[in-house]
């Protein structure tokens, strides 16, 4: 197995909280039903791979969210399909 060690975890960390940032990287959506990200989202995935090779900041882990915390409460497919995304935060 060959790669770098993930960085200390930053327990008591909250993505909620404010020391991180939420707002650098725009949400990455999942197809319906499925672990899979859409092909649409790999510029998403890029600027964020670029970011974490510029080791300037750190990333704290990726939070999937759903029907738990909507972004849109609306009862439609275009609705759940902004609900299910993950969002990735940047310690400050």
């Amino acid at each position: 197995m060959n790669g770098t060690p993930l960085p200390e975890r930053h327990e008591g960390t909250s993505f909620f909280g404010g020391k991180v940032d939420r707002r650098q990287f725009q949400p990455i959506y999942f197809d319906f039903d499925s672990q899979t990200i859409r092909s649409s989202e790999s510029g998403k995935i890029q600027q964020i791979a670029d970011f974490m090779k510029g080791g300037g900041n750190e990333i704290i882990k990726t939070v999937s969210f759903g029907a738990e915390m909507q972004a849109d409460s609306g009862h439609s497919e275009a609705a759940w399909a902004k609900n299910r995304r993950a969002e990735i935060g940047v310690v400050k």
